[in-house]
């Protein structure tokens, strides 16, 4: 299992992000606070703005996150897209809920990372 470390996590100290969760989590409890970013190794070009921080519904699924991202990388769909939470890729039906429940940070945000692979040659 291999972990990639978080460039938001390296520009923001511990108790900031503990705070900032911690009042997301008051504010909006049927709401996992998710960060979202690629693969250190990753070759997918990111539009110039792309942000990494989400706000969604406990009950979307994993599959449904990533056709968010998908939209927001504008990902063309002969690639593959592989959701990594904890360095392992998860069902698609898990719920962000169950998820965050299972492998939330100690800052209190669930880390996933995004990687692609060409499907088709």
């Amino acid at each position: 299992m291999t972990t990639t470390i978080s460039l938001f996590k390296q520009t923001n100290p511990l108790e900031n992000r503990k705070e900032e969760s911690s009042r997301i989590r008051t504010k909006y409890s049927n709401k996992v606070p998710l960060i979202c970013e690629k693969m250190h190794s990753s070759k997918i070009k990111l539009q110039t703005g792309y942000k990494e921080k989400y706000l969604c519904p406990c009950d979307f699924t994993l599959a449904q996150f990533m056709h968010v991202l998908r939209q927001k990388i504008n990902f063309s769909p002969e690639k593959a897209l592989f959701l990594f939470i904890n360095g392992q890729i998860k069902s698609n039906t898990r719920t962000l809920g169950d998820l965050y429940e299972e492998d939330c940070d100690k800052d209190g945000f669930l880390y996933v990372f995004f990687d692609e692979e060409n499907v088709f040659g």
